[in-house]
Protein backbone atom coordinates (compact mmCIF):
# COMPACT_ATOMS: atom_id res chain seq x y z
CA UNK A 1 0.00 0.00 0.00
CA UNK A 2 1.13 3.56 -0.62
CA UNK A 3 2.45 5.86 2.10
CA UNK A 4 -0.30 8.75 2.67
CA UNK A 5 1.17 10.23 5.01
CA UNK A 6 4.57 11.85 4.07
CA UNK A 7 2.92 13.71 1.56
CA UNK A 8 -0.59 14.66 3.66
CA UNK A 9 1.90 16.43 5.76
CA UNK A 10 3.55 18.01 3.57
CA UNK A 11 0.47 19.47 1.84
CA UNK A 12 -1.24 20.46 4.85
CA UNK A 13 2.11 22.33 6.08
CA UNK A 14 2.27 24.58 2.63
CA UNK A 15 -1.49 25.30 2.50
CA UNK A 16 -1.54 26.47 6.52
CA UNK A 17 1.90 28.13 5.39
CA UNK A 18 -0.07 29.83 2.57
CA UNK A 19 -3.04 30.83 4.61
CA UNK A 20 -1.03 32.85 7.10
CA UNK A 21 0.92 34.54 4.40
CA UNK A 22 -2.21 35.84 2.59
CA UNK A 23 -3.65 36.90 6.15
CA UNK A 24 -0.44 38.89 6.79
CA UNK A 25 -0.12 37.10 9.87
CA UNK A 26 3.93 37.45 9.72
CA UNK A 27 3.89 41.19 8.45
CA UNK A 28 6.83 40.89 6.13
CA UNK A 29 6.86 44.49 5.04
CA UNK A 30 8.40 43.93 1.23
CA UNK A 31 9.45 47.53 1.11
CA UNK A 32 12.50 47.66 3.70
CA UNK A 33 14.28 44.65 1.59
CA UNK A 34 15.49 47.47 -1.10
CA UNK A 35 14.16 45.21 -3.78
CA UNK A 36 14.83 47.29 -6.98
CA UNK A 37 11.65 46.34 -8.49
CA UNK A 38 11.51 49.49 -10.69
CA UNK A 39 14.79 48.61 -12.54
CA UNK A 40 13.96 47.35 -15.67
CA UNK A 41 15.45 43.64 -16.36
CA UNK A 42 18.04 43.56 -19.37
CA UNK A 43 16.62 41.97 -22.60
CA UNK A 44 18.53 40.87 -25.58
CA UNK A 45 17.11 39.82 -28.91
CA UNK A 46 18.99 37.13 -31.16
CA UNK A 47 18.49 37.03 -34.70
CA UNK A 48 19.19 33.79 -36.22
CA UNK A 49 21.16 34.33 -39.85
CA UNK A 50 20.24 32.28 -42.17
CA UNK A 51 23.21 30.71 -44.15
CA UNK A 52 22.81 28.71 -47.24
CA UNK A 53 23.61 24.78 -47.33
CA UNK A 54 25.28 23.55 -49.83
CA UNK A 55 24.08 19.63 -50.17
CA UNK A 56 26.08 17.58 -52.16
CA UNK A 57 24.30 15.22 -54.47
CA UNK A 58 25.10 11.10 -53.28
CA UNK A 59 26.12 9.01 -55.68
CA UNK A 60 24.92 5.92 -56.31
CA UNK A 61 26.67 3.22 -58.49
CA UNK A 62 24.06 2.26 -61.27
CA UNK A 63 22.28 -0.66 -60.78
CA UNK A 64 22.16 -3.04 -63.84
CA UNK A 65 18.62 -4.44 -65.15
CA UNK A 66 17.93 -7.92 -62.84
CA UNK A 67 18.09 -10.45 -65.01
CA UNK A 68 14.62 -12.40 -64.21
CA UNK A 69 15.31 -15.87 -62.86
CA UNK A 70 12.87 -18.63 -63.97
CA UNK A 71 11.83 -21.28 -61.84
CA UNK A 72 11.14 -25.14 -62.97
CA UNK A 73 7.59 -25.95 -62.22
CA UNK A 74 7.25 -29.18 -60.43
CA UNK A 75 4.37 -30.82 -59.92
CA UNK A 76 3.04 -31.51 -56.59
CA UNK A 77 1.72 -35.22 -55.74
CA UNK A 78 -0.56 -35.67 -52.85
CA UNK A 79 -0.63 -39.26 -51.38
CA UNK A 80 -2.41 -40.56 -48.73
CA UNK A 81 -1.51 -39.62 -45.12
CA UNK A 82 -0.95 -43.20 -44.74
CA UNK A 83 1.45 -43.76 -46.49
CA UNK A 84 3.48 -41.24 -45.00
CA UNK A 85 2.65 -42.30 -41.43
CA UNK A 86 4.43 -45.81 -42.59
CA UNK A 87 6.96 -43.99 -43.45
CA UNK A 88 7.82 -42.28 -40.31
CA UNK A 89 6.81 -45.26 -38.15
CA UNK A 90 9.63 -46.98 -40.13
CA UNK A 91 11.91 -44.34 -39.26
CA UNK A 92 11.30 -44.43 -35.68
CA UNK A 93 11.81 -47.96 -35.35
CA UNK A 94 15.35 -48.13 -36.76
CA UNK A 95 16.33 -45.34 -34.84
CA UNK A 96 15.09 -48.00 -31.64
CA UNK A 97 17.16 -50.32 -33.10
CA UNK A 98 19.72 -48.55 -33.20
CA UNK A 99 19.79 -46.91 -29.99
CA UNK A 100 19.22 -50.51 -28.37
CA UNK A 101 22.28 -51.55 -29.71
Amino acid sequence: MINYFAPLCLSLIIHFGLVLSFSDFFNINFDQFNIQSSKPIAAYIIFEEKKEIRKNPIKLPEVSQKKEKKFKKQDIEISSSDSILDEIQQLEETTLVDIKE
